[in-house]
């Protein structure tokens, strides 16, 4: 098996943790979560640096699992707004003092 496949395959296990953990708001369990994906995005970054697979069902593989890991991604991401907005209403200025990334990586102001 490819190892790009495999960890991809990691990081959607991750994601998936990710999504039951800020829905249920275990931010312990998701901060944990949050360092292991790190952790597989850097191995991911090395990995990518050797050449793609040369079978074409391998990379067809590769490409359905990265999709789907970018729409759990895109799920997360809605999620961890919703509970965003949801702790500003209930407890006004809450989030005003923790700095947010936008989409480029950039800090942007609470």
């Amino acid at each position: 098996m490819c190892s790009r496949l495999t960890l991809v395959r990691q990081l959607r296990e991750v994601t998936g943790a990710q999504i039951e953990a800020a829905r249920t708001l275990r931010h312990q369990d998701l901060d944990a979560l949050n360092s292991r994906y790190s952790d597989l995005v850097f191995q991911l970054r090395v990995t990518m640096q050797s050449e793609l697979p040369s079978d074409p069902e391998l990379l067809e593989e590769l490409k359905s699992e990265t999709l789907a890991l970018g729409k759990e991604q895109e799920r997360l991401a809605l999620l961890a707004n919703s509970v965003v907005a949801i702790l500003d209403r209930v407890l006004p200025g809450s989030s005003q003092s923790a700095g947010t990334y936008g989409r480029s990586g950039h800090l942007m102001a609470g």
